[in-house]
């Protein structure tokens, strides 16, 4: 199968999930078709948990980014190395206020930002925003 239909086949709703469990392990072109996959709204959680380790970070993102992720996962995901990969499980629709708290305080104003701009952040959440916000003096 060539690239330009596995990576239609990843973003596709349509697709069985024992084509996306297949696609998720590809390794053909490097992580492209992976990270659609991570992105695809069918994606199950079983699939989901296994993108959020892969070794490339843009496929992490993508499982960050999907509403469903489960919860565990994205609380795994607030402790990835990278800051786009924390600021995406910030602006997951679905993020829980416990995890929504932690990255309040992340040391990447980018992920504050995210979780400031969340749409379920509490006035706890923005404080925690602005106090870590002026200790490392920023905005």
């Amino acid at each position: 199968m060539d690239y330009e239909t596995k990576l239609e086949l990843a973003k596709s709703k349509d697709t069985p999930i024992e084509v996306l469990e297949e696609l998720a392990t590809d390794k053909d072109f490097w992580w492209g078709v992976r990270y659609c996959v991570a992105r695809n709204p069918n994606t199950p959680p079983e699939i989901l948990e296994q993108l959020a380790t892969d070794e490339y970070w843009d496929v992490r993102y993508g499982s960050a980014q999907n509403p469903n992720t489960p919860q565990e996962i994205l609380k795994f995901l607030t402790t990835d190395k990278n800051s786009s990969v924390r600021s995406a499980v910030a602006r997951n629709p679905n993020t829980p206020q416990e995890i929504l708290q932690q990255l309040a305080t992340d040391e990447n104003f980018l992920v504050r930002r995210a979780v400031a701009e969340h749409p379920n952040r509490t006035e706890l959440i923005e404080r925690l925003v602005f106090m870590t916000n002026y200790k490392l003096g920023v905005g």
